[in-house]
């Protein structure tokens, strides 16, 4: 008992000390205790109607919620610094992170990412595909998240974009070039936030100029703003140059004449890797990570050139667990298996 009175006692001097100061002023005082300011902000919303829409309620919440583990437990302010993260990052310089990329690795930038517009959110976006020309390793393509397509032909010194700035959607998550005409590219055109795709565009010209593809959203019957169609992976077959096959959530479709025409394969699948034999034109190997099918286990494999698929033998990956294939020119019957539960190999 005596001990709640002296509680309220010193909640109620508190209170009064801060009487004339809201939590807005006190949360950048770092000298005030963070549960002090906590009591104010509580203090204030008790007296509104913290759940209506502007109160401030939520964004108080967040900023409680994103720095209660800095100060705890003793909430004291004015021993951090806030800013620890970010000059720790700074003053690490790009040479010396360079350090870390050995055997032939550079770091190609941007090194900070308000160095693109100077703001909070400068619209990076995430890196999803990629592609160096194996004749001339200067030339590159990129495919990011919401800010489409990209290309370098000085090694990553510059980069262009904009070319599809104009198209349907802004996201590209992934790039097939012709194995015989590198200039000759396959994108997916896909929403930023959902991932649904509008179709497969393509460029003859190196990804200037671009135009959409047979396999699109009126000739698939999938796709478009309201549909839930998604193109995970769009994969040249590398000796056969006109086979395409199109990893989707709808399975996996093969074209044998460049998407003029096309065939579903394997349906009611989300097959979101393809991979090749290095030396059998006929073998083909899939990922399959449909949700609810118990698939995620195992790697899917043709030896007719994707007309029918075989489970491979049980892979210990939690039946849950995504993953990404690799083969070797070096280990030709070899096939890798990589996701957070490790990594396996098949010989």
């Amino acid at each position: 008992m005596r001990k709640s009175v002296l509680l309220f006692i010193g909640f109620i001097l508190f209170s009064c000390s801060y009487a004339q100061e809201s939590y807005k002023t006190l949360i950048h005082k770092l000298d005030v205790n963070f549960y002090d300011v906590c009591v104010v902000a509580e203090a204030h919303f008790d007296t509104i109607n913290k759940d209506k829409k502007g109160s401030g309620y939520s964004g108080f919440l967040r900023w409680k919620n994103n720095n209660e583990y800095k100060y705890y437990p003793s909430g004291e302010r004015n021993n951090i610094d806030p800013f620890f993260v970010a000059n720790a990052y700074k003053s690490i310089s790009s040479s010396n992170r360079s350090i870390s990329f050995t055997n032939g690795w550079r770091e190609l930038g941007p090194f900070r990412i308000d160095s693109i517009s100077g703001q909070y959110s400068a619209g990076l976006g995430r890196v999803e595909d990629h592609y160096v020309n194996p004749n001339d390793t200067n030339v590159m393509y990129i495919g990011s998240r919401s800010g489409g397509f990209w290309k370098t032909t000085d090694g990553g010194l510059t980069w262009q974009g904009g070319s599809s700035d104009t198209l349907m959607a802004s996201g590209v998550n992934t790039i097939a070039v012709s194995p015989t005409h590198p200039d000759s590219i396959l994108i997916n055109v896909r929403n930023s936030r959902n991932g649904n795709s509008h179709g497969i565009y393509r460029s003859i010209n190196g990804g200037i100029t671009w135009g959409v593809s047979n396999f699109n959203p009126s000739t698939v019957g999938f796709g478009g703003l309201g549909s839930n169609f998604k193109i995970f992976s769009i994969v040249y077959h590398p000796t056969l140059p006109d086979v395409v096959f199109m990893g989707t959530s709808k399975g996996v479709y093969r074209s044998l004449d460049n998407l003029q025409t096309w065939t579903n394969l394997y349906p009611t699948a989300d097959i979101t890797d393809i991979k090749f034999h290095p030396t059998n034109d006929s073998i083909v190997y899939i990922l399959d990570t449909y949700y609810w099918n118990s698939v995620r286990d195992h790697v899917f494999y043709s030896t007719n050139l994707g007309t029918t698929y075989t489970p491979s033998s049980s892979v210990p990956n939690n039946n849950g667990k995504s993953g990404k294939l690799s083969m070797s020119q070096a280990c030709p019957n070899c096939v890798y298996f990589a996701s957070d539960n490790g990594v396996w190999k098949s010989t």
